[in-house]
């Protein structure tokens, strides 16, 4: 095992645009990386280590619009695309060259629509209506030993989701300097269950005893806050 963790940065270019008197901003950013011994954990007879893998490459595209819209609205989306592989063997940790860095997807993105509207008392009301989408990735369960003959037969494939979030709210400041707000909040408004790291028990590793890392169910709420 080598000491410590290195990391190189080796290509890396953003370019950005504004549009009607700033009401429509688009950023673009293209970057390579190089990346030496990373950190990964693995396992060897029950036991959990974090070991220095092989290099790995990253090739990465990510893309921001965000645009200022009519009656108070305010829109900003934005998209990812990662290659992350890792690009020699490395038989201590049981990733061969070629495979994906674990749980890095390749796609992401997420769309976030906003609103606010001020009131004659002072107060503000607002709202924010939040989509965010994970690609599929690659994993390896917490608990497995891997090799590299062994490590294609043992990557779970998780799918891909989206997630909304909501909120609603209201917001004011008083004229002794002191602020407050109070928002209704609802995250993962579709309830979805969805997988995002497989947990199977490290002395039963058979497919009956999986088990799964799911997100969180619809779950609502109150934030109240008061600061001065």
């Amino acid at each position: 095992m080598k000491d410590g963790e290195l990391f190189a940065l080796d290509f890396d270019h953003h370019a950005g645009w504004l549009f009607f008197d700033r009401h429509l901003i688009a950023n673009v950013d293209v970057f390579l990386e190089n990346w030496y011994t990373p950190q990964i954990a693995t396992n060897l007879a029950g036991y959990g280590l974090t070991v220095n893998a092989g290099k790995a490459q990253i090739k990465g595209l990510e893309a921001q619009v965000q645009a200022v819209l009519p009656a108070g609205f305010d829109l900003s989306m934005n998209a990812a695309y990662i290659d992350a592989k890792f690009v020699e063997d490395s038989a201590i940790s049981g990733y061969p060259k070629g495979t994906a860095i674990p749980d890095t997807p390749k796609f992401s993105g997420s769309a976030v629509l906003q609103w606010k509207r001020s009131l004659a008392s002072g107060s503000t009301l607002f709202g924010s209506l939040e989509d965010a989408y994970t690609g599929g990735r690659t994993d390896l369960p917490f608990g497995v030993t891997a090799t590299l003959q062994t490590m294609d037969s043992l990557l779970v494939h998780l799918p891909s989701y989206n997630l909304l979030n909501f909120r609603l709210g209201l917001r004011g400041e008083k004229d002794s300097g002191s602020r407050w707000s109070a928002a209704l909040f609802v995250r993962n408004l579709a309830n979805k269950h969805v997988l995002i790291d497989p947990q199977p028990q490290i002395g039963l590793q058979t497919g009956a005893y999986a088990r799964y890392i799911i997100s969180q169910p619809l779950t609502a709420g109150l934030d109240v806050s008061y600061a001065w």
